[in-house]
C-alpha cells in the first residue's frame, strides 16, 4: 500500500493488456486496489480488455478513467464498465483524416441518438395514423407477460393494440387490461394457443400493421408449432421474443430463410438455444455475438442484458447507454418487446425501432430506479416511467 499517496495514476497497461495479468504486474494491481486513495486510470484500467471489457487475473478498480481519442468498447461492457468509474474522453489531437479513415461500426446509444429517431406525432393525426399492433402472448400462469407487452406498445405511441390469447384466459386479461383490445383464440388443454387458432390469427394479421409474438406463450409443443407457422408466413414487420424464439430451437433454418422485416430480442440463454453457442461465449463478447446472429438471420438483433446491444446485418451495433441492475426483473423484457412493436407500428425502421425501444426502456428504468430504488424495481414501474422518459427525450430532440 501507499499510505502517503493522495492519488494513484494507473498507467501500467492501458489498451495493451493481452491474456491474464500475472507476476509483478498483478502484484502492482493488487497494491493499487489496497491503497485506499483515489485512482485515475490512463486510457483503460489496467487488466481490462479494451475490446470486450473482460478481466483476466485481476484489474485496477479506478475512480475515474481518462481515455484517449474515442471511447473503448471495454469501458461500456461489463465487467470493465464497473471498473472504470467516471469516464472522460480526451482529445489528443488525432487528425480528422486519420479518424475518418477508420470506419467506426460500434456506437454508444445516448439520449440524443434515440431522441432524433422518435417518430413524428402530428397534431392533426388520429389513432389509425399511429399504427395497429397485434400481440400474441400469454398462457396459464403467464398472463402478466401478455399484459405488460400489449400495454407497452400503446405507451410507445401506437394507436391501437390487440392481444390474442387462449380463450380460457379471457376473463383474467379483461381484468388486467382496459385500453388493449382482446381477442380470444383456440387453446390447448394446457391453456396455451393451439394450432386451431391459425385461421383466426391470419385474419387478425390482415387488421394489424405489426406483429409482436412470444412473451409468456409457453413451450407447449403445439404452441411452438403454431409460432413457427405464424412467424414463417407473416410478412408484416415483427418482433420475436421469449417463447417466440424458443419455438425455433432446432428449427433455426426457418428464421434464416424468413422474408420481411423482423427483430429478434433474445437474452443470452435464448440466443444460446437458438444458435447452439455457449452462454459463456456470448457473454464474453456481447457485441460480436449480436453481430454474428444478426448476419446469420438477416435481421436486427437486440441482445438483452447488461448492457443491451442492437446489431444489424450490415455490421453496425449500438450499446445501450441507459439501464440499471433493477431492470433484471421478471417482465422487463416483455415491456421492451411492446415498446419496439409500438415504434414499428408508427413507421420506424427495424433498426430505429430497436434502438429507440432499447434506450427508452433503459431510461424509463433509470428514472424509476431514481424514484423507487433499483432494489425495488418491477416491470410495471418501468412501464409507468415510459412517459417521463419521453418528456426527458423530447427536451433533447
Amino acid at each position: 500500500p501507499c499510505p502517503s499517496a493522495d492519488l494513484i495514476i494507473d498507467a501500467l497497461l492501458g489498451t495493451g493488456v493481452s491474456g491474464e495479468v500475472a507476476g509483478l504486474t498483478a502484484d502492482a494491481i493488487a497494491r493499487i486496489n489496497r491503497a485506499g486513495c483515489p485512482v485515475l486510470a490512463v486510457d483503460m484500467p489496467s487488466g481490462v480488455s479494451s475490446d470486450t471489457g473482460g478481466i483476466g487475473g485481476g484489474c485496477v478498480k479506478a475512480d475515474r478513467t481518462v481515455t484517449f481519442g474515442e471511447l473503448k468498447r471495454g469501458l461500456v461492457l461489463y465487467p470493465g464498465r464497473a471498473m472504470a468509474g467516471r469516464v472522460d474522453i480526451a482529445d489528443i489531437g488525432i487528425p480528422d483524416a486519420v479518424s475518418s479513415a477508420v470506419p467506426i461500426k460500434t456506437f454508444l446509444a445516448d439520449i440524443g441518438d434515440a431522441a432524433s429517431r422518435l417518430p413524428a406525432r402530428p397534431e392533426w393525426a388520429h389513432k389509425g395514423d399511429f399504427g395497429k399492433v397485434l400481440v400474441l402472448a400469454g398462457s396459464m400462469g403467464m398472463t402478466g407477460a401478455a399484459a405488460l407487452c400489449s400495454n407497452a406498445s400503446l405507451r410507445a405511441g401506437a394507436g391501437m393494440a390487440m392481444l390474442g390469447i387462449p380463450s380460457s384466459l379471457h376473463g383474467i386479461l379483461a381484468q388486467k387490461l382496459t385500453e388493449v383490445l382482446i381477442r380470444p383464440l383456440a387453446g390447448t388443454d394446457s391453456n396455451s394457443l393451439s394450432l386451431q387458432s391459425m385461421t383466426d390469427i391470419r385474419d387478425l394479421l390482415k387488421w394489424a400493421d405489426v406483429l409482436a409474438v412470444g412473451p409468456g406463450l409457453s413451450r407447449h409443443p403445439e404452441t411452438s408449432e403454431l409460432i413457427r407457422k405464424v412467424v414463417s408466413s407473416n410478412r408484416l414487420p415483427m418482433v420475436v421474443d421469449a417463447d417466440g424464439l424458443n419455438a425455433f430451437e432446432g428449427f433455426a433454418a426457418l428464421l434464416e430463410n424468413k422474408k420481411g422485416p423482423f427483430i429478434l430480442t433474445p437474452h443470452s440463454g435464448e440466443l444460446s438455444r437458438l444458435t447452439g453457442l455457449a452462454i459463456e461465449s456470448i457473454e464474453r463478447d456481447r457485441i460480436e455475438a449480436a453481430k454474428t446472429a444478426s448476419a446469420r438471420f438477416k435481421a436486427v438483433v437486440l441482445l438483452k442484458g447488461a448492457p443491451s446491444v442492437v446489431a444489424t446485418p450490415q455490421g453496425l451495433s449500438w450499446v445501450n447507454g441507459a439501464g440499471n441492475s433493477g431492470m433484471a426483473t421478471a417482465g422487463s423484457g416483455d415491456v421492451l418487446t411492446g415498446l419496439i412493436a409500438g415504434f414499428l407500428a408508427q413507421g420506424l425502421t427495424t433498426v430505429d425501432a430497436a434502438l429507440c425501444g432499447m434506450f427508452v426502456h433503459g431510461l424509463a428504468g433509470d428514472l424509476a430506479a431514481s424514484a423507487k430504488s433499483a432494489r425495488a424495481l418491477t416491470a410495471g414501474d418501468i412501464s409507468d416511467f415510459i412517459g417521463p422518459a419521453f418528456i426527458r427525450m423530447e427536451a433533447k430532440a
